[in-house]
C-alpha cells in the first residue's frame, strides 16, 4: 500500500517476494526516490541509494518471509528523513543498535569504521558486517538512528532512522 499525500509517504510489503527478487529493493528505492519533492537528479540517486541499502538490511534480517516491511519517509527543513521498520531476530536486532550506538559516540569516525568493517567481512564468513550502512553513512554524511522493541514472540521490531541532508542548492 502506499499513501502519497502532504504528509509522510508510507509503503509497507512482506518481506517474502523481496528475498527472491533482490532488484524489488532498488525499484522501491527509486519509487520513493523520484517522488521526493523536487530533488536535483544527483540527490535524487542518493536518496534511491540509502533507501536501498536501507530496505535490503530489512529484507536481509526480517525474522520471517511473512514479516511485514514498513518504510516512511518525509521531507523536513533539514531535507529527506526515511524510516524502515521490520520484525529481526534479537541477535540481528542488537548488531544494528550497536552500530548506532558506535556511530553516535562522540568520538566515532565513520571513515575508519567503514575500513575496518571493510577489512573484517574480507577475512569473515559473517554476513552482518553492516558495511552497506557505514557506506551511506561513509559516502553521503547520512545520519542513522535506530529504535529496539522486544515483541511477546521472542523477536524484535527495528526502526532505522535515516537523515538526508539537502541543502538550498541540492533542490531544484
Amino acid at each position: 500500500m502506499i499513501t502519497v499525500c502532504n504528509a509522510p509517504v508510507r509503503l509497507s510489503f512482506p518481506v517474502g517476494h523481496f528475498q527472491h527478487h533482490w532488484e524489488q529493493c532498488g525499484l522501491t528505492a527509486n519509487l520513493l526516490a523520484t517522488i521526493s519533492p523536487e530533488l536535483s537528479p544527483y540527490m535524487t540517486t542518493v536518496v534511491s541509494t540509502v533507501l536501498n541499502e536501507m530496505i535490503e538490511n530489512a529484507v536481509k534480517y526480517a525474522a520471517t518471509p511473512t514479516s511485514l516491511i514498513e518504510l516512511m519517509q518525509w521531507v523536513t527543513d533539514r531535507g529527506i528523513e526515511c524510516e524502515v521498520t521490520n520484525t529481526a531476530r534479537p541477535n540481528d536486532a542488537n548488531n544494528v543498535l550497536a552500530l548506532c550506538d558506535r556511530l553516535s559516540a562522540s568520538d566515532s569516525d565513520p571513515d575508519a569504521m567503514f575500513y575496518e568493517a571493510l577489512e573484517v567481512a574480507g577475512s569473515a564468513t559473517d554476513a552482518s558486517s553492516q558495511l552497506g550502512l557505514l557506506g551511506i553513512v561513509q559516502a553521503y554524511n547520512v545520519k542513522l538512528g535506530c529504535s529496539v522493541q522486544q515483541t511477546d514472540h521472542g523477536q524484535s521490531t527495528v526502526s532505522v532512522k535515516a537523515v538526508i541532508y539537502v541543502s538550498e542548492e541540492e533542490r531544484v
